[in-house]
């Protein structure tokens, strides 16, 4: 990204884009800006330990879940697959499930108004 900001090809289109329009430029801290919350207009981001705290719990029990199934289905399978697998569902767990519902219910603690 940095190198995106100071390349030329960037510099001339907002050198051209800037004769119709005035730069406004938000730049966000981490997971609080991966999910759309209804109602949630301008993104001011929650202080990076509430994200801990939210994020914690969820990435725990995702994994723990995780390796118990792929305990109870094969005992012996090699750490890079068991490991590959409890990332795999981390990742997508987080990004598709648990952090949009999270952040749904913990709404008013993670923005307060």
């Amino acid at each position: 990204m940095e190198a995106w900001e100071r390349s030329a090809t960037r510099r001339k289109l907002l050198e051209e884009a800037n004769q119709y329009s005035s730069p406004h430029y938000e730049k966000a801290t981490g997971l609080e800006t991966w999910f759309a919350i209804p109602g949630m207009h301008a993104i001011v981001p929650p202080p990076r330990w509430k994200m801990a705290f939210v994020t914690f719990p969820a990435a725990y029990l995702l994994s723990l879940f995780t390796i118990l199934i792929l305990k109870l289905i094969s005992a012996s399978l090699p750490l890079t697959i068991t490991n590959l697998v409890v990332t795999t569902v981390l990742v997508f767990g987080l990004t598709y499930f648990a952090m949009p519902t999270l952040s749904v219910l913990l709404k008013r603690w993670l923005y307060p108004p």
